[in-house]
């Protein structure tokens, strides 16, 4: 990785709302056994907080181009990636919300 210093003065930071789109059922016994039980408990007790109306903030995503200005190698500019959040997004999904606001991190040209 390569650090700019310009880093934080280079980028935007929107809240922005998002759907969730999901190929196959997420609560089903296949999906929750691959899960580390850490992982597991986590995503059911931030489930449960969700219900609750708890705030537990918005999941992080960040451009491509944004990942290359700190040293990504040809990493597609046009994608996002998720930097943190699939507990909280799991949690949803289980509570049947599917539209979100997520936290995205992109460069200003």
């Amino acid at each position: 990785m390569i650090w700019n210093p310009r880093f934080w003065d280079e980028i935007n930071i929107q809240v922005i709302k998002s759907k969730i789109y999901f190929k196959k059922e997420i609560y089903n016994d296949e999906f929750m056994s691959k899960l580390t039980p850490k992982r597991k408990k986590d995503i059911l007790k931030y489930q449960w907080m969700i219900k609750k109306n708890m705030d537990l903030g918005h999941p992080l995503f960040i451009t491509g181009e944004c990942l290359n200005q700190i040293g990504g190698k040809n990493i597609n500019e046009k994608k996002i990636y998720m930097l943190d959040g699939s507990r909280r997004l799991i949690a949803s999904l289980l509570n049947e919300i599917k539209e979100i606001k997520i936290l995205l991190m992109s460069h200003i040209k």
